[in-house]
């Protein structure tokens, strides 16, 4: 039986972007430089003044202004990237970072944040205090203490997790049923019995039929017209207030005609209307 060799495993290295990192925000420092740790090795720089021309690369601003100042002044002034690293830690970022973020992070509350936001909140404050780490009790009792009341709050102090790790598992995945719950809608399905009628409803609509049979209007309940011809109808009021009392006149007229007493032609005239004085 023949024998094969094994082929070597050979990595490629793999083209990485790092972020600029201008000097403004000193927090993110720390982040910047993990990630010009991992570059190097991704990318298979592994010689010293190489890695210090990467990082270079990924400067701006006033750091940049600060780097170059340096390195003008001193050509090779950084021999290797942890010098460099010390170097920037040493002018840009604050010598009491640890003591500025502590009370942060001790006061940070989940509040109407979601649940993962406040997880990263956490995971972010912790690692600006490079260098001066909580104890695992402290940050599980932060943790713990700032979720807001509600079922997953409840499901933490029932669990009793053992550091803070576990107690984030255990956070997720109660945060998850309860949002999975909520969301859920029970499917209901169709009876093929009779489906009960509402007697509120049927109480309702008899009114309204027994109107519309005895020819009632739906505004004024008077019989002998519709609701569109109502006169009470705001839609069919005048728009002008000079026509507003010309029904009302109208009426009037008639009224007066039948009531006058007429005169020897049978026409009723104009001193009709006025009262006869005596002879």
């Amino acid at each position: 039986m023949a024998s094969f060799a094994v082929r070597p495993t050979t990595t490629k290295p793999v083209k990485m972007s790092v972020p600029t990192f201008d000097g403004k925000d000193s927090d993110s420092l720390v982040f910047w430089v993990r990630e010009i740790e991992i570059a190097p090795s991704a990318c298979q720089i592994y010689d010293a003044r190489a890695q210090v021309a990467f990082a270079l690369s990924n400067v701006g601003g006033r750091a940049r202004a600060w780097a170059m100042a340096r390195e003008t002044a001193t050509p090779g002034y950084f021999t290797s990237w942890s010098f460099m690293e010390q170097e920037l830690r040493y002018t840009l970022l604050l010598a009491n970072v640890a003591y500025r973020h502590r009370p942060s992070f001790l006061r940070c509350k989940q509040g109407k944040r979601s649940l993962q936001d406040y997880v990263m909140v956490l995971h972010n404050l912790e690692a600006a205090m490079a260098g001066a780490p909580h104890s695992e009790d402290v940050k599980m009792t932060v943790f713990m203490d700032g979720v807001r009341t509600g079922p997953v709050r409840t499901e933490l102090f029932r669990r009793q997790p053992k550091n803070f790790n576990e107690a984030v598992h255990i956070a997720m995945l109660e945060d998850h049923s309860v949002r999975s719950a909520q969301g859920h809608t029970p499917h209901v399905e169709a009876s093929e019995g009779p489906i009960p009628m509402e007697i509120s409803l049927v109480e309702s609509a008899r009114p309204q039929k027994t109107q519309r049979a005895s020819g009632r209007c739906f505004g004024c309940n008077q019989p002998g017209h519709f609701r569109r011809n109502c006169p009470t109808n705001p839609r069919k009021a005048p728009r002008d207030k000079k026509y507003a009392a010309r029904p009302l006149l109208i009426a009037s007229r008639r009224q007066s005609r039948k009531t006058a007493t007429p005169s020897r032609g049978g026409t009723p005239l104009l001193g009709d209307f006025a009262p006869r004085r005596g002879r």
